[in-house]
């Protein structure tokens, strides 16, 4: 099995492919704020394979841990990366005391939706025109059992 590790700045041009090849334009993440998020002291940008197939980028804040990013390039979906990097965000969060995990997703992406409904997350508010004119997304969270494994 393919390890998971942090990124590091080396694996940005790998990210970016990563972006074109899972997202349209509107939804990619820019170079500034893959840069930054590389960078950043309050996220994580965590890789899988080599070469890299699936990201996920996670927002620490104070209560929460946010799912800003989760990629699995499309000649790899179907194989339960998705689910493999959600366990990890759960993980990651009870290790920094955080009490939910949120996320953004497409709301005209029903089957993405629903997946993350089977996973525990609920819709708490839609978010009108997040992706751009007409583009809602949903806001999902989780809420997280401190004593769950």
């Amino acid at each position: 099995m393919p390890k998971i590790r942090l990124a590091t700045i080396e694996d940005f041009p790998a990210l970016l492919a990563l972006e074109e090849a899972c997202y349209d334009e509107a939804r990619r993440s820019s170079k500034w704020t893959l840069r930054n998020s590389l960078r950043s002291s309050h996220q994580e940008v965590w890789v899988r394979g080599n070469p890299i197939h699936a990201t996920l980028v996670l927002w620490r804040h104070r209560d929460a841990l946010r799912i800003y990013n989760v990629a699995v390039h499309p000649d790899f979906e179907g194989q339960g990366i998705g689910r493999t990097l959600l366990a990890l965000t759960e993980e990651r969060a009870r290790a920094l005391g955080a009490v939910k995990v949120t996320l953004e997703a497409a709301a005209a992406l029903k089957d993405l939706v629903r997946w993350y409904e089977h996973h525990g997350y609920r819709i708490v508010r839609t978010r009108t025109d997040y992706y751009g004119p007409s583009k809602h997304a949903v806001r999902m969270e989780k809420l997280l059992n401190a004593g769950a494994p």
